[in-house]
């Protein structure tokens, strides 16, 4: 499963707004906002750690915005993770499949 890099707590104003942007070979796949999630990052947390304990270093992973395609040998995925209109993360991969 690709991760991106680490992004501290710090750099984050608000974890409620931030543009989520996906090309497929340069046409935008998928574009929303962490705004438009069903329940809150604390509901979330809270949620999950009645049934489990979260330890530093776990991930959530809680969905995608519409658009999901299929991906093929040679196609270049890229991803962008806005905060007020700016870059903050980005990534590119080529897609390799046998």
């Amino acid at each position: 499963l690709p991760m991106s890099n680490f992004i501290a707590k710090k750099d984050i104003t608000d974890p409620h707004d931030l543009e989520l942007e996906l090309k497929i070979n340069g046409q935008t796949k998928q574009k929303g906002s962490t705004g438009d999630v069903t329940y809150t990052i604390p509901q979330q947390i809270s949620y999950i750690s009645q049934m489990l304990t979260l330890n530093p270093g776990d991930v959530i992973l809680n969905g995608t915005p519409p658009g999901v395609s299929d991906l093929h040998h040679g196609d270049l995925a890229e991803g962008f993770l806005r905060q007020k209109g700016k870059e903050i993360m980005t990534f590119k991969w080529k897609i390799h499949k046998s």
